[in-house]
């Protein structure tokens, strides 16, 4: 039997760094280090950062109240999760008494500044993903009310009269699906944009 190995078998690089951001601080041992939610997809990596004292506050989906009891001069830490966040629950963050890291996957990061630049043009966003990914919770919050999510082709027939629209992607969704809906809907809005925003790891 031939094992054939995939090329970017492991963490993607935004995993990656968001762990290196969170242990890098933990391993200085000057603060508490904290994460809104799990920081990243994985249970084995993420009892690893337990073990190195990041405890996860928050919940999955990084909709709840943060609730953190510390020294006065412990200067706690609040690291933002891979998969990013709305900018209501960043506010909110940076206005608890903790230092802020974002550990937001670069990537997520120029699906959400795509969002936010056609959102401010009255552009609705439609986006193909899982309606209770953290990824996908964080990335609604940019499109300024004007945003749908969508999973099937049934989904897009049964969207509102659009008048212009933008179509992005979860970064971790599979291609061939994403160039299939993409299709329907221009059936339907000849105009949309259409940005392929998958991750090249997935």
């Amino acid at each position: 039997m031939n094992v054939i190995r995939s090329q970017s078998a492991g963490f993607c690089w935004g995993v990656e760094r968001a762990i290196d951001i969170a242990a890098k601080y933990a391993d200085e041992g000057r603060h508490p280090v904290y994460t809104d939610g799990p920081l990243i997809h994985n249970k084995q990596m993420m009892e690893r950062l337990t073990q190195k004292g990041i405890r996860e506050v928050g919940d999955y989906q990084s909709k709840t109240k943060v609730e953190v009891e510390h020294e006065e001069d412990d200067e706690p830490i609040m690291v933002v999760r891979a998969h990013g966040i709305s900018p209501e629950r960043r506010q909110y963050l940076k206005g608890l008494d903790m230092e802020f890291r974002d550990a937001t996957c670069p990537d997520v990061g120029i699906i959400a500044g795509k969002i936010r630049l056609h959102a401010k043009k009255d552009f609705s966003t439609v986006i193909f993903g899982d309606p209770q990914h953290p990824e996908v919770i964080g990335l609604m919050g940019y499109t300024e009310g004007k945003g749908h999510v969508i999973q099937t082709k049934e989904d897009i027939d049964n969207l509102p009269p659009l008048d212009k629209a933008c179509l992005v992607s979860q970064s971790t969704m599979f291609t061939h699906e994403f160039e299939e809906l993409s299709e329907h809907l221009r059936k339907i809005y000849p105009e949309a944009v259409v940005i392929d925003t998958i991750c090249g790891a997935t």
